[in-house]
């Protein structure tokens, strides 16, 4: 028999099993397929790997620290002079003594500045008010003295104009009384 005679009944026989290839048994790990045969993201395979692949990467951080994995990421590092890193913390850590200290202590917020301001201007305003109602008072005062002392001086005046007034009629009659008595010679 020659080799292409024999090989012949055994591409017939292999036809059939082309034809039909085997499907792989299913397990837990293989994913669905929709029609055009690509494979579907199964949710909880995903999760699976999200959830391994966390793990693996916070393995060598259990391994630095020695303990359990942080919850958080790692914080970045400064380097200090010294050549020692630092972690940078988003907050500042608060001191014994500020943590401690009493709620009046700290910082006033921008409500108590704005009520010091206004309590400020109304105290301010009330000593404006004040003193422009002692000027007030001092300057109906003065009135009043500089009237009366006005009331005094014209009544001195007008007394001095009736002596003046009496003496010069006084004198007028004496003036006219000799020019009268030289005119007539009686005298």
């Amino acid at each position: 028999m020659s080799a292409t005679g024999e090989g012949e009944p055994a591409k017939q026989e292999a036809g059939p099993l082309e034809e039909a290839p085997e499907q792989p048994p299913a397990d837990a790990t293989s994913k669905p397929t929709d029609a055009n045969g690509t494979s579907k993201p199964d949710q909880p395979a995903a999760a699976e790997e999200v959830e391994a692949s966390a793990t693996q990467a916070a393995a060598p951080a259990e391994e630095a620290e020695g303990g359990a994995a942080p919850s958080l990421p790692p914080l970045k590092t400064m380097d200090k002079p010294d050549g020692a890193s630092a972690p940078m913390s988003p907050k500042t850590e608060k001191s014994p003594a500020e943590s401690t200290a009493s709620p009046t202590a700290r910082s006033p917020t921008k409500n108590q500045f704005g009520l010091s301001i206004r309590r400020r201007k109304k105290r301010d305003i009330g000593q404006e008010l004040e003193a422009a109602v002692q000027k007030a008072k001092e300057g109906v005062e003065g009135l009043k003295k500089s009237r009366e002392e006005r009331d005094r001086e014209l009544r001195e005046l007008k007394d001095e104009f009736k002596t003046l007034r009496k003496h010069l009629t006084k004198v007028y009659t004496e003036q006219q009384k000799e020019l009268y008595l030289g005119e007539t010679g009686l005298n």
